[in-house]
């Protein structure tokens, strides 16, 4: 829809305006904070992750992923 509305002649306003509602929409349909999942739902949101190109941050800045080593996670679980 943002690539159609700058085809057409739209001003640069419009677009961003579209793409802020957009980013709207996305952040209102994520899996809020403290919601447990259970199996398939873990399973089937890496599934979708794997299938699809994406940013590795919401539109707000926030981190989609993060990247632990070895160490690190024995240290959150004190084994190391």
């Amino acid at each position: 829809m943002v690539v159609e509305f700058a085809d057409v002649g739209r001003s640069k306003e419009v677009r961003e305006e579209l793409e802020e509602r957009l980013m709207t929409i996305a952040c209102h349909s994520v899996i809020r904070a403290n919601r447990k999942l259970d199996r398939e739902e873990i399973r089937a949101l890496l599934k979708g992750l794997d299938e699809i190109d994406f940013a590795t941050q919401c539109p707000h800045g926030r981190p989609v992923l993060l990247e632990f080593t070895q160490e690190q996670l024995e240290r959150m679980f004190k084994r190391a």
